[in-house]
């Protein structure tokens, strides 16, 4: 290149604006504020599993007895797992079904609901319940919207096939 060029590339640089994008939906490539290390790794379920949480504000109370953290929903009161969960599992599998479900209904159409939930209740995970409006008002508890496409009717249509 010659100087001309080059001086001409350091003003364009020199009046470039450049911008934080806080918006995490969007691709990979983002600016992230601070992050030091995310140790993180992902069992065959595609479930991410998250080691050394909290370094940076210090571990809380649970982390450091090496217990799990309670499941907490809005104010006092305990979360409830997802009803349907089947009766051969509990714990801390219950709890991961119960956020799968949640990432299922916020994430994915009724189609895809009701397909992922039909493949859970053919590994055992869940049973699903015979009438199809019981189900459909407990995933609406999860996450799942009510609106447009995700209608009640739309559900029952699409519920065990």
């Amino acid at each position: 290149m010659d100087d001309e060029k080059i001086k001409e590339l350091e003003e364009r640089m020199k009046n470039s604006h450049t911008e934080r994008n806080y918006n995490f939906y969007r691709p990979v490539g983002q600016f992230i504020e601070h992050v030091d290390t995310i140790n993180f790794s992902m069992d065959k379920d595609g479930n991410f599993h998250f080691e050394n949480i909290g370094q940076v504000n210090g571990p809380s109370a649970e982390m450091q007895d090496g217990q799990s953290v309670n499941h907490q929903g809005s104010g006092n009161d305990k979360e409830e797992p997802f009803k349907f969960i089947h009766p051969s599992i509990g714990g801390e599998e219950e709890w991961q079904i119960t956020e799968h479900v949640k990432r299922l209904v916020k994430r994915h159409g009724v189609q895809e609901i009701c397909k992922y939930l039909n493949q859970m209740v053919a590994e055992k995970k869940i049973l699903l319940p015979e009438n199809p409006g019981k189900a459909y008002k407990e995933l609406v508890r999860m996450g799942m919207p009510d609106g447009e496409g995700f209608s009640e009717k739309n559900f029952q249509k699409h519920y065990r096939k």
